[in-house]
């Protein structure tokens, strides 16, 4: 697979909140390049991106991968190869070897197919997601409460609640169906930061 160092670090930033930071299953901790995609999870949230130049299936450790091309001009040329248990990259002034797991270990990639599809703009409901975010509850024990509920419909309405305090935002949005979403705060963090992109 050959991709400009530039392309492959954006994609690496737009994944990271999605990858796991220490945990007991590793192969979370790496990055998925599959069947044109890169995908990555923390087990709540999964990112899947196109990156049309994938054509191997291999992990790539995020944190290690990410040292190295601080270091790596971004106009320069990356190869990366896998086999056996290694990852290799290669660019014109230089190379590294990361140890991998099996892309076997890395959870299957979730088909999605919607119910019900509708355009929404994400200019204004991303940013109610994240003004309610922190009334949400921070434990896990209440899981209901540790997320931003998103009540769709007309009109469109975002609300988060911790038992005792409680924000509440209705949206000049509509969508073509009525339906309440629980989003875990993790994936709203994540949303958050891929709507920055």
């Amino acid at each position: 697979m050959d991709i400009q160092v530039a392309r492959f670090r954006q994609t690496l930033e737009l994944l990271k909140p999605a990858v796991a930071r220490k945990s007991k299953i590793t192969s979370i901790e790496h990055i998925l390049l599959k069947d044109g995609k890169a995908a990555a999870t923390d087990l709540e949230t999964f990112v899947v991106t196109p990156v049309p130049e994938v054509d191997l299936t291999t992990l790539v450790p995020f944190n290690d991968v990410v040292k190295v091309l601080k270091f790596t001009p971004g106009r320069e040329l990356l190869t990366i190869k896998s086999s056996s248990g290694k990852l290799s990259l290669s660019w014109a002034d230089g190379s590294a070897t990361f140890p991998t797991e099996d892309p076997g270990d890395f959870p299957d990639v979730p088909e999605f197919v919607p119910e019900t599809e509708g355009s929404i703009n994400t200019d204004v409901l991303i940013p109610a997601l994240v003004r309610v975010l922190p009334y949400a509850a921070t434990d896990s024990e209440r899981a209901v409460l540790a997320g931003v509920t998103l009540i769709l419909g007309d009109p469109v309405e975002v609300a988060a609640g911790d038992g005792y305090r409680m924000a509440d935002q209705v949206l000049p949005l509509s969508f073509p169906k009525d339906k309440i979403v629980i989003l875990p705060s993790s994936s709203v963090r994540v949303l958050k930061h891929l709507w920055e992109k």
